[in-house]
């Protein structure tokens, strides 16, 4: 090793050097990789064709979304701790806070919902749904959940 960089981590610069460097590479880092995830599950693109407008939502559940992911690709996800609002004409999904720079928050109308297909992981049970204008990206919600914004849609 040379003397300089000896010297160096010898400093108390060092430690002033890697109390700022560490966590700036660490939100790097976080960064990239909710950046790359945003456009491997389909999520930035879903983003540009059904954008969160303001929408009121009537009824909202917290940690009730399965996920967003590409039909090709279904290890490869958005999952976890989506929140999922109900509106009158479609749904609203917002991921976690440090995510949302990344995966903007989705309105889903219900008119462009293609299909729905019921999932059961573990004790979970999900709906899938395929947008019209995305068929290759799945968007999975408790089905619970489904079932609030069902009920908001048909005022029940």
């Amino acid at each position: 090793m040379s003397t300089t960089l000896q010297e160096f981590e010898d400093s108390p610069y060092f430690w002033l050097f890697f109390a700022i460097a560490f966590p700036l590479l660490f939100a790097l880092i976080w960064s990239a990789i909710h950046l790359l995830l945003s456009y491997v599950t389909g999520w930035r693109q879903l983003g540009k064709l059904y954008p969160y407008n303001g929408e009121e939502a009537l009824a909202w559940k917290h940690r009730g979304g399965g996920g967003i992911y590409r039909a090709k690709l279904p290890f490869a996800g958005a999952r976890g701790r989506l929140g999922v609002g109900a509106a009158k004409h479609g749904i609203i999904i917002k991921p976690s806070i440090v995510a949302r720079p990344f995966s903007p928050e989705l309105f889903l109308p219900f008119d462009k919902i293609e299909a729905e297909e019921p999932l059961t992981m573990l004790t979970f049970d999900f709906v899938v749904m395929t947008m019209k204008d995305a068929p290759d990206i799945r968007v999975g919600i408790l089905k619970s959940t489904r079932e609030m914004a069902r009920k908001v849609r048909t005022g029940t």
